[in-house]
């Protein structure tokens, strides 16, 4: 009777240990999917991002400058130059996005990065307008159009014309 009761109890807790035991497998599956979905995820940024790097054109740096003194004398190879330009840093937020969402970038990664770095990019009219075409909330992830928005909305038109016009005063000269 006791070996009865003793073998009851020990296939119960061999079932017990069976399910524990299908039950981790499932977790597991499931993180590998997740994982292979973030970095297929991930892959397709980089891709992305190096064909937008191909394309910016022999000399970037004219185009950026003429987009925010001249934009009416871009060219529209100029202007696909700033358009690579600024999608390489889009997908570089998108990215960020993606890390933070898959808790593998401390939160805020991406919002700290905006709020430093969205006056380089967007402060003058042209990049403004080119956000206005392309900012598909579907399109991109939700918290950085969010957050885009709101740190475009607060920056001048003239930001990226004063930062080059310091940059060629001399040292003391004033500016902000």
């Amino acid at each position: 009777m006791k070996s009865e009761r003793l073998n009851s109890w020990l296939q119960i807790a061999s079932n017990f240990g069976l399910i524990f035991g299908l039950v981790l497998v499932a977790v597991q599956v499931q993180q590998t999917r997740d994982l292979t979905r973030l970095q297929m995820r991930l892959d397709l940024l980089a891709a992305s991002q190096q064909m937008e790097q191909g394309l910016l054109g022999e000399e970037p740096g004219v185009a950026w400058a003429k987009s925010i003194r001249d934009p009416t004398s871009l060219s529209d190879a100029e202007v696909k130059s700033i358009d690579s330009y600024l999608i390489n840093q889009l997908n570089h937020w998108d990215w960020l996005a993606t890390m933070e969402n898959a808790g593998l970038e401390e939160v805020g990664a991406l919002e700290r990065s905006i709020r430093v770095n969205s006056w380089f990019f967007f402060g003058n009219p042209f990049a403004k307008r080119w956000w206005v075409s392309m900012r598909d909330p579907g399109e991109w992830d939700p918290d950085l159009v969010r957050l885009l928005d709101a740190q475009i909305a607060k920056l001048g038109d003239h930001v990226n014309a004063r930062w080059l016009d310091e940059m060629r005063s001399p040292v003391g000269a004033g500016g902000s």
